[in-house]
C-alpha cells in the first residue's frame, strides 16, 4: 500500500482554517456566519463554475505571464482579500472622526458611482 500526500489539498484545507480563523477575530462575524461565507464562497462558487464549464473549449491563447506579473496579481489579490475582510472597520477605526466624511467622499469620487448605485437599487 502506498502512501499518497496531496499538498495542494492540504494546503488549501490550511489556509482554509486560517482564514476561518482570521474571520473569527472580526467583531462582525459569528462562527455560523464564517462558516457560511466560505461554504459559499469557497466550496458552492467554485462548484457551480465548474459546472458551468465542463463542456466549454480551452482557447488556444498562448501568452505566459512573467513571474513578476504573476506576483503582483497574487498580492493584489491578498491586499483585497484583507481590506475585504475588515478594511472598512481599520479604516473608520484608524482615522479621526473629522477626516472620515471627506476620505469617503475622494473614494467615492474616485472609484466612481456605479457600486453605489447599484446598492442604491437594490436597497429601494
Amino acid at each position: 500500500m502506498t502512501k499518497h500526500f496531496n499538498s495542494a489539498a492540504a494546503t488549501g484545507l490550511l489556509l482554509y482554517v486560517s482564514s476561518l480563523a482570521v474571520l473569527l477575530r472580526n467583531k462582525n462575524f459569528e462562527l455560523g456566519a464564517a462558516l457560511i461565507v466560505l461554504v459559499l464562497f469557497g466550496i458552492i462558487f467554485p462548484a457551480l463554475a465548474w459546472f458551468a464549464t465542463i463542456g466549454a473549449v480551452p482557447l488556444s491563447i498562448s501568452v505566459r505571464p512573467s513571474p513578476c506579473e504573476m506576483l503582483v496579481l497574487v498580492a493584489c489579490i491578498i491586499a483585497l482579500s484583507i481590506y475585504l475582510v475588515g478594511g472598512a472597520q481599520w479604516v473608520d477605526d484608524h482615522l479621526p472622526m473629522t477626516r472620515r466624511p471627506k476620505l469617503h467622499s475622494r473614494l467615492r469620487s474616485r472609484l466612481g458611482q456605479v457600486p453605489y448605485r447599484v446598492c442604491m437599487v437594490q436597497t429601494v
